[in-house]
């Protein structure tokens, strides 16, 4: 049933008002949990991958809508279990962990140090684009469709890589195994003619 219902949420999590209730609702337990932490509490830990990409898609289109949720994300301290997740052999999990994180380093004090050198966010992101240049590989071998969640995976794990190197020019030499794989990339991809 929680397939279901975040399934449910997903086109509602696309509207501000959606946002600003869920950012404020407040749920009677223990303590108050905010929508932000329930979202993140399915979307790092389920066991269903299913019920996880709802529940990181909402998450995702309330740190965009909403800039202050991204603060709330942060807070949670889930940065470990996102690292975990973008190490799955999934363009869809990549796609959705790259944007979240992407989202976290504008406006919140994540801490971007340590998700380098304790999380291994250089290594991640490099196996990450190694992937892609060997996909570029097989397709072309194969002759297979292109699969847009590729394209959308491998542009928000660019922009991940472009913020991190940005905002932590101290751990930009982390990245340096990734360039091969961009230029890899740069030398496979088909460029658009403008009409």
């Amino acid at each position: 049933y929680m397939d279901v219902a975040l399934r449910m949420l997903t086109p509602f999590s696309q509207k501000r008002q959606f946002i600003n209730v869920l950012s404020e609702l407040e749920f009677s337990t223990t303590k108050y949990l905010k929508g932000i932490n329930i979202l993140t509490r399915h979307g790092m830990n389920s066991s269903s991958r299913t019920t996880s990409r709802n529940a990181l898609r909402c998450l995702a289109n309330a740190m965009l809508l909403k800039p202050e949720t991204r603060q709330m994300f942060v807070d949670l301290h889930y940065e470990a279990k996102a690292c975990t997740l973008l190490k799955y052999d999934s363009r869809d999990d990549e796609f959705l962990i790259s944007r979240i994180l992407f989202l976290t380093t504008y406006d919140t004090d994540i801490d971007i140090v340590a998700l380098i050198d304790q999380h291994h966010l250089a290594e991640i992101i490099t196996q990450n684009l190694a992937k892609h240049a060997a996909h570029y590989d097989e397709k072309k071998k194969k002759k297979l469709k292109a699969d847009p969640m590729d394209d959308m995976a491998l542009i928000e794990t660019l922009k991940l890589l472009f913020n991190v190197s940005h905002f932590c020019p101290q751990r930009s030499q982390a990245f340096t195994a990734a360039i091969s794989h961009i230029l890899t990339i740069l030398g496979k991809r088909q460029v658009a003619h403008s009409k």
